[in-house]
Order: structure tokens, then C-alpha cells, then sequence
């Protein structure tokens, strides 16, 4: 941790500011809105998902900080400071969480890659961010990310979510059997 913010500075501290934004409950609920809003009209199912994803997340989140109790680090005064308990790290497991649930939803297309690294430079810049500004040790940070992978990839056995966007099979496509009856008609004509 004393690595971490050893280079601390105006500008990383500006920018730790902006990813809060996008950890905490005020980033968290509009995003997952918009984003729900836009899966129920490809998918219905795919908005629960998320919705179910996310929402399950805070209660975990909520029941594993009251369960462990544990304080936040003491290094130094952190110029973003946090109320509740320090594990896991809320904003680690929001953002896994999204992450995760929409690399889920994409697996089946071309955009699972790009997901897929996007969605984890976000997911570490997240971690690092908490580590940086003081709030988390680096355990919470991790503990909050690898239990969201596993809630998400866990929902998404159960509902069987990776399978949605799966390509039809093409509709030209003859069932065995079609093709040598239509043979057989037109030579009997």
C-alpha cells in the first residue's frame, strides 16, 4: 500500500476522484439502468441478468463487510473517505461485477475480447484506485473482485445466460432427408 501511494499526486488523485464515480452506489445504479434499458429491448432476459447480477452483488457486498467487520487501513488520511467497513472493497466488487456479467453477455459474439480487456484494465484501475487512495488493503480489493466473478459466472450456470445470443442456426438450412424428397418429386414429374 505504501508502494502504491508513494507516488501519490494532484493528477492521480483526479483521477482515483473519476473512477469513484464509477464504483460507488451514485455511478453504479444509473449506469446499471441505462444498461438494462438497452439489454430489455435486444433481450428481456438479458436485463434481469444484469439486474439479478448487480443486485446481488450489494447484498453480498452488504452481508460479507457486516459479517468480517473489518476496519479500513490507518497509513494515511485518505482524501476520499469511506464510512462502512473495509471488506470486501464495495467499488472492486461493483465493478467485477459489471464487467463480468457483461462479458457474459457478449461471450457468444465477436465483442467478447474487447469486453474482456476492457473490462479488466477497468477492473484493475478500480482495485488499484481504493489501494492508492487509502480506503482498502489490497485483499479487499481482490476478495471483492474474484467473489463478483464467481456470483456472476455462478448466475449465469444457473440461467443458462451465455446461451442467449447464441447465432441461430441458419434458416436455409435443410433438415436431412428434405433434399432427396424434393429429388424425388420432380424426377417422378
Amino acid at each position: 500500500m505504501l508502494a502504491v501511494h508513494a507516488g501519490a499526486s494532484t493528477a492521480l488523485n483526479n483521477v482515483t476522484r473519476f473512477l469513484s464515480l464509477f464504483g460507488n452506489m451514485a455511478g453504479m445504479v444509473p449506469l446499471t439502468g441505462l444498461l438494462s434499458v438497452m439489454l430489455y429491448r435486444i433481450r428481456p432476459r438479458l436485463a434481469y441478468f444484469l439486474l439479478l447480477a448487480l443486485g446481488g452483488t450489494v447484498a453480498i457486498n452488504t452481508v460479507l463487510k457486516q459479517f468480517f467487520d473489518r476496519p479500513r487501513p490507518a497509513f494515511w488520511t485518505p482524501f476520499l473517505p469511506e464510512p462502512d467497513f473495509s471488506f470486501p472493497s464495495g467499488h472492486a466488487m461493483f465493478a467485477s461485477a459489471l464487467v463480468s456479467a457483461v462479458v457474459v453477455i457478449l461471450w457468444s459474439t465477436r465483442w467478447r475480447l474487447p469486453a474482456l480487456v476492457c473490462g479488466a484494465l477497468y477492473v484493475l484501475a478500480m482495485m488499484w484506485s481504493w489501494v492508492y487512495i487509502g480506503v482498502h488493503y489490497p485483499t479487499d480489493v481482490t476478495a471483492g473482485a474474484l467473489v463478483s466473478v464467481a456470483w456472476v459466472v455462478g448466475l449465469n450456470y444457473v440461467l443458462h445466460v451465455h446461451r442467449i445470443l447464441r447465432p441461430a442456426p441458419a434458416a436455409s438450412a435443410e433438415r436431412p432427408g428434405e433434399e432427396r424428397g424434393r429429388q424425388e418429386t420432380s424426377s417422378a414429374q
